[in-house]
């Protein structure tokens, strides 16, 4: 409460300023829920079925935004199922850890992947002011190690709410293969990470009979370092959305004349 008051008093005085707090991302708010996964189509396609590790710099996004306290009309997609805010990214395998990796970046399933045929990574931007929303879609991507995979996947950024979602569409592999991605937010370092969980970290979610967790009962990651692994017959259910939120922030602004506000 004093530090609201105190607040108050320099902006009365003051008559002119307000000031911004902002979050790291290891502050924003996570749930999950059952939805559908709908594929988009009429979009840009960037990688197909050649694609191997390329990275697609400073798309647009068609709107503006915040992430991490900076505003953004750009995002640049990676193949390996993350993108980074901004102009460039990073070419790696594990985004959210790695010293060489890009910051500021959003990953929903950050890996090693290829294309193979039927392959396409599209992005797009659908709906009208302020309540855009720009997908970029992993369709039919495989893991590298790995032949009869197919991966579907989504990440969708919300004009105004600047709510971030992750939505997993339809996984299948052969039964004896698994791999491991990282799952979640990076800021402005590697220290600075939101990230999930389904491994034994600790005991904290194994299994009776020792095997790794269902994607969809993953956990908060308490290292940076965290993985899932992605296992037959526990891979993300169709339609499984994570959700990525702002815990608050206070805008920058500028008063004129306080004092005929009403």
């Amino acid at each position: 409460m004093n530090k609201f008051l105190t607040l108050l008093s320099i902006i009365i005085l003051s008559g002119s300023y307000i000031f911004a707090q902002t979050s790291p991302v290891a502050n924003y708010t996570f749930s999950q829920s059952e939805g559908t996964y709908t594929e988009i189509s009429g979009g840009t396609v960037h990688g197909t079925e050649a694609n191997d590790d390329e990275s697609f710099n400073a798309i647009d996004l068609g709107f503006t935004f915040n992430y991490n306290g900076v505003d953004y009309t750009q995002a640049s997609i990676q193949a390996n199922g993350y993108i980074a805010m901004g102009a460039t990214v990073n070419q790696i395998t594990n985004p959210i850890s790695n010293t060489g990796g890009s910051n500021n970046v959003i990953s929903p399933l950050g890996s090693n992947y290829i294309g193979q045929t039927g392959a396409e990574l599209m992005s797009k931007t659908d709906g009208v002011p302020p309540n855009r929303v720009f997908t970029v879609q992993w369709k039919n991507y495989k893991h590298i190690l790995d032949f009869n995979h197919s991966i579907n996947f989504q990440v969708k950024l919300y004009e105004t709410s600047n709510k971030i979602e992750f939505v997993y569409g339809n996984f299948s592999y052969p039964e004896i293969d698994d791999f491991k991605c990282q799952i979640g937010l990076r800021g402005n370092s590697n220290d600075d990470y939101n990230n999930r969980d389904n491994l034994f970290y600790e005991g904290a979610i194994q299994n009776d009979d020792g095997s790794y967790c269902h994607m969809n009962n993953s956990i908060k990651g308490e290292s940076k370092y965290q993985y899932c692994i992605i296992v037959p017959n526990k891979q993300p259910s169709t339609g499984l959305t994570f959700t990525y939120e702002e815990p608050y922030s206070y805008d920058v602004g500028i008063i004129t004349d306080l004092k005929n506000q009403c």
